[in-house]
């Protein structure tokens, strides 16, 4: 008799958040401010007199202090200033409200093109090298072209803990892969639940169900059609990959006929990859049609049902084109999204799961509850280059080294740091990449009354894996349009770089 053996599941951990520390606990921004500021009172005690430099050091204070306190969601004053004044102006422009289609006076042709950030946006269509079509999203703000596959995910359900294993780690070799092509932006998941409406169940059994078969199977049949989609979910994991318009070699930017070609011959790779990842066999990549109806639906969840009928008799979609897929009415509110006789609240991560964790850990999540309709959750990956890796990993080494030596008692989490910082300059230099992660999470449902209980739901799934999230306040519309599956690159569409973000 052979005893089972049993495989115990890998632990992941070591995030970090990319923040240049300063001194005394204060960010890079602030200890150069307030430093500053200290020369300038100095200085204006020399030259001129105690009153002058009493001055100098109240504007000093008032400078410093919303550079230095934060809220309870880990956002300084700055942020929260810039964040309310900027919605209060386009609210007293009218930029907050848009109203599209047939009544519209801003859109004359009776089109309900996308909003804000996906306004600009043009929905090209080009054919692999094998002559399978697929959907290219091109972002002409910043020069992306974004391409969305759709997997089936098989779930963990009686999966071996070694398969699941293998397939974290394929999902790893895929996204390290990212970082060693120069031509790719960023790329993101998307999970999104919903109810099912039942269509296709419907469409098979009665494809399948016999003019005399038994009474009592017909009734069986027919009580299934009708009560179980009441009680069930779909669950689609959508994979959006960006690529740059510039070409390597003199930044030149490339015509979005180049781009199509270079596509065809790159993505069927990325595609054949995702097949071992987990996400399932039938990876394939989405059409034009595909994308339009998908996005169509994220804006008007109503016409969930009808877009699936429709394609049920017609497979190639139902006929929508770019410029209808969005809605006919939104609004921005501070803290939610009213849009087509629904309304999302949008929350981003503000800080990933901390300590050790394992595959598990987003699962509760990720699955669908009955207290949200439709509920999405994308996790954003930016991948840097190989050179700026090790650039980014020997400085944290050298920040966490400073932090340790510079204090006189150092305290558990600092060496915990630095423990972690020469990790990461570890696998680095042994071939490991290095990748940036954001989290957004939409919770959609039909009545402005269960908004509440959905913020409730999304704070008691989020608490247990200790993935601290906050809404995203007076930002609520790029938020929803950034955790759609169109590739989107936030960072692109700002006007501060990384390097002055991560010094806040």
């Amino acid at each position: 008799m052979t005893t089972p053996q049993i495989v115990e599941p890998v632990r992941y951990g070591n995030l970090r958040n990319p923040r240049r520390p300063g001194v005394a606990g204060l960010s890079l921004a602030a200890t150069v401010l307030a430093g500053s500021s200290a020369l300038a009172v100095v200085t204006s005690m020399m030259a001129f007199n105690l009153a002058t430099a009493g001055v100098v050091l109240v504007v000093a204070v008032v400078v410093l202090a919303p550079l230095v306190q934060t809220d309870r969601e880990g956002r300084i004053g700055y942020q929260r200033i810039v964040a309310r004044l900027r919605h209060r102006r386009a609210a007293k422009a009218g930029r907050t409200t848009y109203v599209a289609g047939p009544a519209s006076t801003g859109t004359p042709d009776g089109r309900t093109r996308l909003p804000g950030l996906a306004a600009a946006t043009e929905l090209l269509e080009g054919h692999d090298v094998y002559g399978t079509p697929f959907a290219v999203l091109h972002t002409k703000a910043t020069d992306h072209y974004s391409v969305v596959f759709q997997g089936e995910a098989d779930g963990d359900d009686l999966v071996d803990q070694s398969v699941t294993d293998a397939q974290v780690a394929h999902w790893g070799g895929w996204l390290a892969r990212l970082g060693q092509e120069a031509d790719v932006a960023a790329a993101s998941v998307t999970v999104e639940t919903a109810p099912d409406p039942g269509t296709r169940l419907t469409r098979m059994i009665r494809g399948h169900q016999q003019p005399g078969a038994p009474e009592f199977a017909a009734t069986t049949l027919d009580e299934i059609v009708a009560n179980y989609p009441s009680a069930s979910s779909i669950i689609t994991t959508r994979i959006a990959m960006t690529f740059t318009g510039k070409a390597r070699s003199d930044e030149t930017r490339r015509s979005p006929a180049q781009m199509l070609e270079y596509l065809a011959r790159v993505v069927p790779g990325y595609r054949n990859h995702l097949r071992v990842t987990g996400a399932g066999t039938s990876v394939r990549m989405m059409s034009a049609a595909d994308l339009t109806d998908a996005i169509r639906v994220c804006f008007d969840p109503s016409v969930s049902q009808l877009v699936d009928e429709q394609r049920a008799e017609n497979p190639n979609g139902t006929g929508l084109t770019w410029s209808e897929a969005g809605p006919a009415f939104a609004q921005e509110h501070p803290d939610r999204y009213a849009h087509d006789g629904a309304f999302s609240m949008v929350w981003q991560m503000r800080q990933p799961p901390t300590g050790v964790f394992t595959d598990t850990v987003l699962k509760a999540l990720l699955a669908p509850h009955p207290d949200i309709a439709r509920k999405r959750v994308t996790i954003i990956y930016r991948p840097e280059s190989a050179e700026a890796a090790a650039t980014i990993v020997e400085r944290d080494v050298r920040d966490a080294n400073t932090i340790m030596t510079g204090k006189a008692r150092a305290q558990h989490r600092d060496s915990t740091a630095l423990r972690a910082a020469n990790k990461a300059a570890s696998e680095e230099a042994e071939g490991a990449g290095l990748v940036r992660f954001g989290m957004i999470v939409t919770a959609t449902v039909t009545t402005e009354a269960g908004l509440q209980r959905a913020a409730s739901t999304i704070n008691q799934l989020s608490a247990p894996v200790k993935l601290r999230l906050r809404l995203a306040r007076h930002n609520q519309a790029a938020a929803f349009t950034a955790g759609l599956p169109l590739g989107l690159v936030l960072p692109a569409h700002l006007l501060l770089p990384d390097m002055l973000r991560d010094a806040l």
